[in-house]
């Protein structure tokens, strides 16, 4: 069987994210005759999980520089050139737009257990996602404070998204993405 090495991937539509934005994914159709496909990120990105799949999760790790996601597939026979999307941060600018908070989570990192405490008597909804965007805390309403156990939880990172609950849904100045770790 003669073997040809593969074609180029076509990387997805160019993206915006906004500042400090939780891990995303980014994902290919497969490309006939591709054994692995070869991610290239810019420096400082993390690829989470998925290097060598034609579908992977990224930390853009709070930088404010976008750059370039490419991709390129191979077999025994060579590799395919690569294609790449563009990535743009959206910075925050602006006095009215500064994310404050009004909270603190503690410890972080953890091993069963951590606190959050609200600065104001305002309820905040909270969501907890492991680093593939599934949920594994489903969000529940607070106001004051709260202790999260973590006990049934694997080591690891997860994301908390913290909402005002009297804020306007779009509104990205009450709304915050923290990193949780776990450990054991």
């Amino acid at each position: 069987i003669l073997l040809l090495s593969p074609e180029m991937p076509i990387a997805p539509a160019d993206i915006v994210i906004m500042e400090n934005e939780p891990p995303f994914q980014v994902s290919i159709a497969e490309v006939p005759n591709a054994t692995e496909y070869l991610w290239e990120v810019p420096p400082g990105v993390q690829i989470l999980s998925g290097t060598g799949s034609n579908s992977i999760t990224i930390d853009w790790g709070g930088l404010t520089l976008g750059g370039s996601v490419c991709v390129s597939a191979t077999n025994e026979c060579g590799s395919s050139p690569s294609d790449c999307m563009e990535v743009t941060v959206d910075i925050m600018d602006g006095v009215n737009d500064l994310n404050e908070k009004s909270y603190s989570i503690f410890p972080n990192p953890t091993d069963e257990v951590f606190n959050i405490i609200f600065s104001d008597a305002v309820d905040y909804e909270i969501t907890m996602l492991d680093v593939l965007g599934r949920e594994v805390l489903a969000p529940a309403t607070y106001v004051g404070q709260v202790q999260i156990i973590t006990r049934g939880l694997a080591a690891g990172t997860y994301w908390l998204k913290i909402k005002r609950e009297d804020a306007d849904a779009d509104s990205y100045r009450h709304r915050h993405w923290e990193r949780i770790e776990i450990l054991r």
